[in-house]
């Protein structure tokens, strides 16, 4: 049995429902809260893309608190009975992304893109949201900001927090040209996608000199036979 400790504040907010979990599975678990003897400062270093809560199993830490709650849902058989009550309770998160998300989820799991191991999947879905909660959001943001000056103000922001979580997605990535290393994955297209289709067409190149590893996720999946066939039929659009 997994050794699990949770990380987050001294309150409710976006641990608690992990913390749920943890009861409704009848599963031990170090309930650690971020105060004087723990200092959240400290640890921000290490957490995965620098958030809390972070799940830390066997000694090797997660992010993002959706794909937490996920991982604990499967573990402890809440998740839903089939695929497809699963992709229902998936989209049913409240989120803007929720449902786009939970359909792509759904797809790469009966793709096998989704990971290998539940580990894996755990890690792959860290990712997903990350891309989608902490950079797309500010993107999405900016897009749809009438105000001029305040748009200005967003931009500035959406840039520098694009290239600061960037740099967080490099630590992230297991694999020689993917973030898992077992391989191609959907956390790989989704990085892609952005990358690729939401930014690339509106503004400045990032500088991926730093960030290399995610450079090789791009040309690989940018190489792969299938997305550039996809790529050459698929309708010319605006966005």
């Amino acid at each position: 049995m997994p050794t699990y400790k949770l990380y987050y504040f001294n309150g409710k907010g976006f641990g608690e429902l992990s913390r749920y979990l943890f009861a409704l599975g009848q599963q031990e678990y170090e309930d650690n809260r971020f105060g004087d003897d723990l200092n959240w400062e400290d640890l921000k270093v290490s957490a995965p893309f620098g958030r809390a809560p972070f799940l830390e199993i066997d000694g090797e830490r997660f992010g993002q608190s959706v794909s937490i709650a996920r991982y604990l849902a499967n573990a402890f058989n809440l998740a839903g009975k089939t695929d497809l009550e699963k992709l229902k309770a998936d989209g049913i998160d409240g989120e803007r992304f929720g449902q786009s998300v939970s359909i792509a989820r759904y797809l790469a799991n009966a793709f096998n893109l989704a990971g290998k191991t539940d580990l894996e999947k755990l890690k792959a879905d860290g990712i997903i949201d990350c891309i989608h909660k902490d950079i797309i959001s500010k993107f999405l943001a900016f897009h749809f900001e009438k105000d001029e000056e305040r748009k200005a103000g967003i931009k500035k922001e959406m840039l520098e927090n694009t290239n600061e979580m960037y740099k967080k997605l490099e630590k992230q990535v297991s694999g020689e040209n993917s973030f898992l290393s077992s391989g191609l994955s959907w956390a790989d297209v989704a990085f892609y996608n952005f990358h690729s289709d939401l930014y690339a067409d509106r503004f400045e190149a990032i500088d991926l000199t730093s960030t290399p590893k995610l450079k090789n996720i791009l040309d690989h999946v940018s190489s792969n036979e299938h997305i550039k066939s996809w790529i050459e039929k698929r309708p010319v659009t605006e966005g």
